[in-house]
């Protein structure tokens, strides 16, 4: 498959269509998304997964994801948000936990 060969371009072509034609699947956006960020497209990556959580609320994971793609952005506010949604869904959540006790972060270092 274009992922395994880690042809992201492709695998994305791929997963875009597929989501296209099942816009309400979870698991084609959640690839779509992830394609995005294996590219280094952060926007993308993260306009997708708001889409994921905006349609799954209750799914901790897309909040996780979304902190971690804020984290990298450089974005603290934005990454403490969705860290304490991830707490609010799921009050054992370590990694959660730890991401709203950073204090600071570096500046994005993917602006493409």
């Amino acid at each position: 498959t274009y992922w395994s060969r880690e042809d992201y371009v492709k695998s994305g072509e791929f997963y875009a269509l597929a989501h296209k034609n099942n816009i309400y699947d979870p698991v084609l956006l959640k690839k779509l998304a992830d394609t995005y960020y294996l590219r280094h497209d952060l926007e993308r990556a993260i306009y997708l997964n708001e889409l994921g959580y905006e349609r799954n609320p209750h799914d901790y994971h897309w909040a996780m994801a979304l902190a971690l793609l804020y984290q990298e952005q450089g974005d603290l506010a934005r990454m403490k948000e969705y860290a304490q949604a991830v707490l609010d869904l799921d009050a054992g959540n370590k990694d959660a936990a730890a991401l709203l006790e950073v204090k600071s972060l570096p500046a994005n270092r993917n602006n493409k």
